[in-house]
């Protein structure tokens, strides 16, 4: 899972160098800023190459959308930190908006397959316009509908009622 190697690195990065790079430089933060782009880079080329059903996107999008909000609260740890020296305005200024940077390109992907599913439901409804259909009467004979309701009723019998 793409997120948990993500978290995986941050743990490394903590454990290897937090300890002497800066807490004002706020690395984590912009990280995790780099990793949104990339991912919603690489998930739209995808996407684009190989095109999934809407089930899979919608569970995808779901699943990013927590990990944004996620990535939102973990930025405020890290900029809220006393040691980044930051004054309460830049603290609220570097706090980075991580709503869709990811989902986003999921929902793209998802309104492209609903344009695509709702051209092929009209085709088949503007097909189905210009059919008749025949009906079985109790008597035995055949009502040829029409669009609208109209009808046509024919002296033909049904081979079952003959």
């Amino acid at each position: 899972h793409r997120f948990d190697d993500y978290e995986l690195q941050i743990q490394k990065y903590e454990e290897i160098y937090a300890f002497f790079v800066p807490a004002k430089w706020i690395v984590p933060v912009t990280f995790s800023l780099q990793f949104c782009q990339l991912t919603g880079e690489q998930l739209n080329e995808h996407l684009t190459k190989n095109p999934e059903n809407s089930v899979d996107i919608l569970q995808a999008k779901q699943i990013c959308i927590e990990y944004e909000k996620k990535l939102t609260q973990d930025a405020e740890i890290v900029v809220s930190k006393p040691n980044t020296e930051l004054t309460k305005e830049e603290i609220r200024r570097n706090i980075p908006q991580y709503d869709g940077m990811i989902s986003l390109i999921l929902e793209q992907h998802l309104n492209s397959y609903i344009s695509v599913e709702g051209s092929k439901a009209k085709e088949c409804v503007e097909s189905a316009k210009n059919e008749t259909f025949s009906v079985l009467s109790e008597d035995g004979s055949l009502t040829e509908m029409y669009e609208g309701g109209s009808a046509a009723s024919s002296t033909q019998k049904h081979k079952s009622c003959e």
